[in-house]
């Protein structure tokens, strides 16, 4: 993490999986700080719903989650 290119690489991962959970997922109503992710969606139910796609989609392909970052859970 000291390197210098090290928040260029996470800003280009993350901004990555914004698109590809957007467009995979449909899940439009999420955005990204560096390797943090917001889902906002109208009801608590459908919110819980879009979390867990998103979190099952990414461990499919071998992106790691840090469950303690959760704040769904």
């Amino acid at each position: 993490m000291g390197c210098a290119s090290s928040c260029k690489t996470f800003e280009a991962l993350s901004t990555a999986m914004e698109g590809a959970t957007r467009n995979k997922l449909v899940i439009p109503n999420i955005i990204h700080i560096l390797d943090d992710s917001l889902i906002l969606e109208k009801s608590h139910e459908t919110c819980a719903a879009s979390l867990q796609w998103f979190l099952h989609f990414w461990e499919d392909i071998g992106v790691p989650m840090a469950p303690e970052k959760n704040g769904g859970s």
